[in-house]
């Protein structure tokens, strides 16, 4: 659902004739289900990663499918490249891992390397996927989570983005089915069988 949302809201922006920033090679390296960039005709396409590891596990599994791809190792918030250098930056599941006060940094940052007539698509925690806000707080209290996960507002993200003289042209929500929504889907589905069972036994 998460891939089919990305490429049907990438599907209408030309990726091919610019260079092209993709952040956070996190779902990359994992080679996770909703990897969008292996569908995508880009033909400049560099990807950064605060994690050196991540990175070293992302070349290696997108060699074969984007052999032209280049890697850094970088913080979006403090970016090593020039200013004015790429027509398109995918920062998707990023700066959901900054808090507020860092959110500014890396959005002044995204302003100074996109190209006057730029495209930033931005995807970030939904705030109204509750399931997930739910299991990502529990893990950040009481299991010691490797990385935080912030959720915002839309309208809050609206107006930070036309604070920094951001055009807004198309919004998307995808609301994925996450582990905890499977499990209540799964313990539905055995409540109506056992409900099916006892009516059975009982006629």
């Amino acid at each position: 659902m998460k891939l089919s949302g990305y490429l049907n809201f990438l599907k209408d922006i030309n990726l091919n004739n610019t260079l092209v920033l993709k952040t956070d090679l996190y779902v990359e390296a994992h080679d996770k289900k909703d990897n969008f960039l292996p569908y995508l005709k880009i033909n400049q396409c560099i990807g950064i990663d605060i994690s050196f590891e991540i990175v070293k596990v992302a070349r290696k599994n997108l060699i074969q499918c984007s052999p032209n791809m280049k890697f850094v190792v970088a913080d979006v918030r403090y970016l090593p490249f020039k200013e004015n250098v790429f027509g398109v930056i995918i920062s998707d599941s990023t700066l959901d891992h900054l808090p507020k006060k860092d959110l500014i940094l890396a959005l002044l940052e995204a302003k100074r390397i996109i190209k006057n007539n730029g495209k930033f698509i931005l995807s970030l925690n939904n705030i109204f996927n509750l399931p997930f806000a739910c299991d990502r707080v529990i893990k950040n209290l009481f299991f010691n989570a490797h990385f935080v996960a912030y959720s915002f507002r839309p309208q809050y993200l609206h107006k930070l983005l036309c604070s920094q003289d951001f055009r807004i042209i198309n919004r998307d929500y995808i609301i994925p089915l996450d582990y905890f929504a499977l499990f209540l889907i799964k313990l539905a589905n055995i409540i109506k069988r056992i409900d099916f069972l006892a009516r059975k036994w009982l006629s």
